[in-house]
């Protein structure tokens, strides 16, 4: 019994219960689609989200996609911080994406900025 518990534990720290998570908020009128290690997540107007399935220390990509045209009928255009790499470099790490919007002739621009509780952080957009 006492060999199988661990067992059991040691595998659980090996394949790492990393306990890592992202928070996005939408503070925009309109969805906004968060892609991440191929999954797409749906983020509502003005509302946010938590993604924590199990995310592996390492480092990955992240990508925003957004419709040309709000739900009022304005240009979406897509500004800085939608693209780029979050690391989690420890367990625990929590990643926070914001995405905003500024005001645009005949619409606007979404942008988003990325914040990290990982002291190695290694947040990058183009």
């Amino acid at each position: 019994m006492k060999k199988t518990l661990i067992f059991g534990v040691a595998v659980m720290v090996l394949l790492g219960c990393t306990e890592n998570k992202i928070k996005v908020q939408n503070d925009t009128n309109d969805e906004v689609l968060f892609n991440f290690r191929a999954n797409v997540y749906s983020v509502a107007a003005l509302s946010t989200i938590e993604v924590s399935d199990e995310i592996p220390n390492g480092t990955y990509a992240y990508t925003t996609g957004h419709q040309p045209y709000s739900s009022t009928g304005e240009q979406i255009n897509s500004g800085q911080g939608l693209t780029g790499d979050m690391s989690f470099n420890r367990d625990k790490t929590e990643q926070y994406i914001l995405y905003w919007a500024e005001a645009d002739t005949g619409g606007y621009t979404l942008h988003a900025v990325v914040s990290t509780t990982d002291p190695q952080r290694t947040v990058t957009a183009p």
